[in-house]
């Protein structure tokens, strides 16, 4: 699938909760899976539902991405808490990428390609952490530091310090070396008339992660010819 509503499913940090959003003809249906006795249910119906990530800090929170134009939603397991956290400034910003902010009921997005910023998921406030141009970024699971990719140009890969933000600049990491496929990200925002058929496979995009102690880094890579998983040591 492409676009805004890629076939990814989220599991709660409890384990409990498996939430897998399906598209069934023009509607998404958002199912909740009980792990421990098999029950489910649809506790959500919309148009788009993309990349849901259950809080890590709060099992009853879930971000997910609507339509390319209005993209970051949180809701609650019963559906009843669903809304907008996030509303573009203008219609060609380019919102992306979102993720939690472990330790901060906040949400991190790519404001793409002019840098990242916090939405406090409470007020709704939004504040820029850094104006280097993140693509795919991940927080570590302390909510202090956010490793990312780069692309158009490919900068390799970065550790950005969120902790006293903006004023860490970024530190470089790894070359991926991936072919990082998707033309439209050099581009301006394409998706003003609807959504559009492009050709980026995601395994061709390194989205770097942390290991849970935080001293490796895994990201993906086709340079060998072939798509494979690779991790780095962080000299810490």
């Amino acid at each position: 699938m492409v676009g805004a509503a890629m076939g990814t499913t989220a599991l709660s940090s409890n384990g409990c909760w498996w939430a897998v959003p399906v598209s069934t003809g023009q509607m998404t249906r958002f199912w909740l899976i009980d792990t421990e006795n098999g029950h489910s249910d649809v506790f959500l119906e919309k148009d788009t539902i993309g990349h849901p990530q259950f809080c890590p800090d709060d099992d009853n929170l879930i971000l997910y991405a609507g339509p390319m134009s209005d993209r970051v939603w949180v809701t609650d397991r019963s559906g009843r808490q669903d809304r907008r956290i996030h509303e573009r400034s203008h219609s060609l910003q380019w919102v992306t990428h979102e993720v939690w902010r472990p330790n901060h009921r906040s949400v991190l997005f790519v404001d793409w390609p002019t840098g990242i910023f916090e939405i406090d998921i409470d007020t709704c406030a939004v504040r820029r952490l850094s104006d280097f141009p993140v693509w795919h970024g991940a927080p570590d699971r302390t909510g202090k530091k956010l490793v990312c990719d780069t692309n158009f140009p490919d900068r390799g890969l970065h550790l950005l310090e969120l902790k006293g933000a903006p004023s860490h600049p970024p530190r470089f990491l790894y070359h991926a070396q991936a072919s990082s496929q998707g033309v439209h990200w050099a581009k301006p925002f394409p998706y003003g008339n609807g959504p559009i058929k492009v050709h980026a496979p995601q395994h061709t995009h390194p989205h770097p992660r942390f290991s849970n102690d935080g001293r490796q880094v895994v990201f993906t890579s086709d340079r060998s010819g072939y798509d494979q998983v690779y991790v780095a040591m962080l000299m810490l």
